[in-house]
C-alpha cells in the first residue's frame, strides 16, 4: 500500500549530512530500487511497472529520473546495478534469459594484436549468456574491438541481433596497448569450419576466428 502518496518501496540516497532524499518516482504507485553511486551523485537502479516488467533507469545529481531502454521487445526485464565515475553503466537482464545460439559480428579497427588483419571483417560468433549488457555515458579508455550488426551490416542495437542490447552494439574491447581483449561473445567455438551450419568452399578447414590464435601465437612468438 501506499504511503503518503509515495509507493510502498521508494529509492533514496543519504546525503552527506546524514539526511536522507527520496529520488523521483515515476509515478505514485511505481516501486523504485537503487542499486549503486558514482562519485557524481548519479545513482542507478530499476522501476518496477505495472505489468511486472523491471526498467532500468537512473537518477541524475539532482535527483531527476532516466528510464533507459528495454533490450528485448516482449517481457524481460532490464536492471542497472553499477556505475563507475565516467557514467559507464552495466546491468543484467532480471529473469536471465539464457541466449545461446549464432549472431554476427563487425571486427573494428583499433590495436588489438588478436584482432590485427581482421579490421571490418563481418563474421559469424557464437553467443551464450543472459548478461554482458553495457551502457555508455562517455567515451571511455577502453577502444571498441567488437560490434553486433545485422544482416545488413548496420550496428544492432535490438533483439536478437543484438542479445543483451549494448549501446552501439558494442560487445568486445581493447586495452590501449593491444595486448588485452575482453568480449562476451565465444570465438573458440567456431574456428573450423566445420563448426558453422554453412561456410563458403573458398575457407578449407578454417575458419575466419582461427585467425584471433594465429596473432596471439605471433605476437607471443615474434612480438
Amino acid at each position: 500500500a501506499n504511503v503518503a502518496g509515495r509507493p510502498a518501496a521508494q529509492a533514496f540516497r543519504w546525503t552527506e549530512g546524514g539526511g536522507v532524499e527520496l529520488l523521483e518516482v515515476h509515478a505514485a504507485d511505481r516501486p523504485t530500487l537503487a542499486h549503486d553511486i558514482n562519485d557524481h551523485g548519479v545513482v542507478v537502479g530499476h522501476v518496477s511497472m505495472p505489468n511486472f516488467q523491471n526498467v532500468a533507469c537512473y537518477w541524475d545529481a539532482d535527483g531527476g529520473l532516466h528510464l533507459l531502454p528495454q533490450v528485448h521487445p516482449l517481457s524481460v526485464d532490464i536492471d542497472v546495478r553499477a556505475v563507475n565515475n565516467r557514467g559507464v553503466m552495466v546491468g543484467m537482464e532480471l529473469l536471465e534469459q539464457f541466449e545461446a545460439r549464432l549472431s554476427l559480428v563487425e571486427v573494428l579497427d583499433g590495436p588489438s594484436v588478436w584482432l590485427r588483419g581482421m579490421a571490418g571483417a563481418r563474421l559469424p560468433i557464437v553467443v551464450a549468456h543472459g548478461e554482458g549488457r553495457a551502457v555508455f555515458d562517455g567515451t571511455g579508455q577502453a577502444p571498441a574491438a567488437l560490434r553486433y550488426v545485422d544482416g545488413r551490416g548496420a550496428v544492432a542495437e535490438r533483439y536478437p541481433a543484438n542479445p543483451n542490447g549494448s549501446a552501439g552494439g558494442v560487445t568486445g574491447f581493447s586495452s590501449s596497448d593491444g595486448r588485452v581483449a575482453i568480449m562476451m561473445p565465444h570465438p573458440e567455438r567456431l574456428f573450423r569450419a566445420v563448426q558453422h551450419s554453412w561456410h563458403p568452399a573458398t575457407w578449407g578447414e578454417d575458419g575466419p576466428w582461427l585467425q584471433l590464435f594465429n596473432n596471439a601465437y605471433a605476437w607471443v612468438t615474434h612480438g
